[in-house]
């Protein structure tokens, strides 16, 4: 009877935590599609002449590595979620950022 007890509680237990890792996965690619519209808009500013090419590239090349920090981070939630499928379909992005 003790077993039976401890059971859905292990269970409820198990998926607090699956969403909780998933929701850090949305937050982490969230941050991921932020970077991108940075990087974006400082590219739009460049060529309307609103910045200088060096200034953009800072901008350019600190909101790259942020993205990247954060996709993979978001990935490795979506793993340790159970989520294998959303795994799955992040891993050729993430091979692509690691070879660039």
């Amino acid at each position: 009877m003790r077993d039976d007890a401890i059971e859905p509680a292990t269970a409820a237990a198990r998926s607090i935590a699956r969403f909780i890792a998933y929701a850090c996965a949305g937050a982490s690619f969230g941050v991921s599609l932020g970077a991108c519209l940075v990087a974006l808009i400082s590219l739009d500013d460049l060529q309307s002449d609103f910045i200088n090419p060096h200034d953009c590239a800072r901008r350019v090349n600190r909101a790259t590595r942020v993205e990247v920090v954060a996709h993979v981070l978001g990935a490795a939630f979506t793993l340790v979620s159970g989520h294998w499928v959303a795994f799955a379909v992040n891993a050729p992005l993430m091979w692509w950022h690691w070879e660039r």
